[in-house]
């Protein structure tokens, strides 16, 4: 017996695009790589697992009811092709479970699995509402600070809690750490505080559209729904460190540096590193500037100047990429630094920002 149906092809690439995220490209289980495509009264619903995470989409088909997998990404790829009209058309040879899709010019004939054979996925809990843009910001500016060594793997992800009336977000892998705070949505209280793995967070960001969205944090799962989609994560089961006794004091009299002018600086001295192990870049204060240089022992010897409100004298040695990472996820015209007191920390924090962001740097011998 055939079965047939009809999905508009935008809205099938689109869905499977978001599922080749999540599904992997090279599992140690192969249906992992596949999407699950289910359509039952007038809805096809696009799934996708890789063991940690699912995703969901449901978009607008008609036509018979059916299930059937094919390989997510391989299927993005043949959906991309510029033979394809505005509709696929699917035909389901349910005694093979070989799957014919035909659109324009192009057709592709895959095998599929059995779809009871595919992994089940979990219904998404329900959510606070969070605008998606003041969430794309905060994760966006906290993961560089994550860690991506498997020793210390309850630092692989970015802390997110809700205390009192802010969510904090933060993110260390002990040589650096990035802290946002947004304003909690109602119904925020209730979440659990979680640390939402790193490899997850990308495509969740990628498949989120403008406007709002909701999300969830419970003791297993970090959940995210918009309009049809869902996708829900497992979190990591491991004990963040207490990021408060590693943020230093604000300095009375920070240093204010030109946010452009501190990463022109920093890149002007980056060819210096080439063929080097070493980041140790030294920073000076005094007078109303920075000089920021190469160390004494570098084999290339580079200095660059800038301007800052600020007569010193003040003088650290840090690595320059971390101090790069902290100025951009400040994401402000200019930032506050408050050099470091003794042998301890420099913290580096937005100015002017309608997001308060503070990061810290630690320092190296220089």
């Amino acid at each position: 017996m055939t079965l047939a149906a009809t999905i508009e092809t935008a809205d099938l690439r689109a869905a499977i695009i978001r599922a080749g995220r999540i599904a992997p490209s090279r599992p140690v289980i192969p249906i992992y790589a596949h999407a699950l495509i289910h359509i039952a009264d007038g809805t096809a619903t696009i799934t996708a697992n890789n063991g940690d995470a699912s995703i969901q989409i449901d978009i607008d088909a008609t036509g018979d009811d059916m299930a059937f997998t094919a390989d997510a990404r391989a299927l993005a790829s043949w959906l991309a092709n510029g033979l394809l009209d505005t509709r696929a058309r699917i035909s389901l040879d349910a005694e093979t479970n070989r799957v014919t899709i035909k659109s324009g010019r192009a057709r592709q004939t895959v095998a599929s699995y059995p779809p009871l054979d595919f992994p089940t996925v979990s219904a998404p809990d329900a959510g606070a509402v969070i605008e998606t843009a003041q969430l794309r910001a905060a994760l966006a500016a906290t993961l560089p600070a994550a860690s991506t060594e498997g020793a210390r793997y309850y630092l692989g992800g970015v802390h997110t809690a809700c205390v009192g009336h802010e969510i904090i977000f933060t993110a260390t892998d002990s040589h650096k750490l990035h802290r946002v705070r947004i304003p909690a949505p109602d119904g925020a209280t209730d979440w659990s505080a979680q640390i939402i793995p790193r490899e997850m967070i990308p495509p969740v960001l990628a498949s989120l559209e403008k406007g709002p969205c909701e999300m969830s944090l419970t003791d297993t799962r970090w959940t995210v729904s918009q309009g049809r989609m869902r996708i829900v994560s497992k979190v990591i089961d491991g004990t963040f460190p207490d990021a408060d006794r590693v943020i230093p004091a604000r300095a009375a009299a920070p240093i204010l540096a030109v946010s452009k002018g501190m990463i022109d600086g920093l890149r002007s001295i980056e060819a210096a590193f080439t063929g080097s192990k070493s980041r140790v870049t030294r920073f000076t204060v005094a007078d109303g500037m920075m000089q920021i240089e190469t160390p004494p022992d570098a084999v290339i010897e580079s200095t660059a100047s800038i301007d800052v409100e600020h007569d010193g004298p003040a003088n650290w040695a840090a690595n320059f990429q971390y101090v790069s990472a902290a100025i951009e996820a400040c994401g402000t015209e200019s930032v506050e630094i408050s050099p470091p007191n003794g042998d301890g920390p420099i913290r580096i924090d937005a100015y002017g920002g309608e997001t308060p962001v503070t990061c810290v740097v630690m320092p190296m011998r220089g």
